[in-house]
């Protein structure tokens, strides 16, 4: 979904983020004329002793593996049913990721968003996978 400046693309699916203890590797991203972008990772159920972060990674190639320094955030056992946020302002490579690291016991991951703001161009085709609508000043009435 594309709305002005803004674009909201799907980096996972919630099927990906199934209760387990594989990584779950978010879509990469074209970051080409991005000033911001917001990464949110929701969670569900996390097993005690489960050994969960979340990371970003960038690169000049489709298939970005650098850690960004500072991006590591460490999920507890106990944050079940929470949301983790990272935020990227001008990002200095051209691609990204999202990566969820799951170890010794389940975490559930939902759907995982990044939203992209002061887009300089709006991408030609927009994923099938989000859609939406724009309202400006809506007024009360029937949906």
């Amino acid at each position: 979904m594309s709305v002005k400046d803004i674009r909201v693309v799907q980096a996972t699916t919630v099927t990906a983020g199934a209760a387990g203890t594989s990584a779950v590797n978010g879509a990469t991203i074209d970051l080409t004329g991005v000033e911001e972008l917001l990464i949110i990772v929701p969670f569900g159920a996390i097993v005690s002793g489960a050994v969960t972060s979340v990371k970003f990674q960038e690169g000049d190639t489709t298939s970005p593996t650098t850690d960004v320094a500072g991006t590591s955030i460490t999920v507890a056992d106990t944050d079940d049913d929470t949301t983790k946020v990272i935020r990227i302002i001008k990002p200095l490579k051209r691609y990204g990721r999202v990566v969820v690291s799951r170890a010794t016991q389940n975490a559930t991951v939902g759907a995982i968003l990044y939203i992209c703001s002061g887009l300089r161009t709006l991408p030609a085709t927009e994923a099938a996978t989000v859609v939406g609508e724009t309202h400006i000043s809506p007024v009360a009435g029937t949906a």
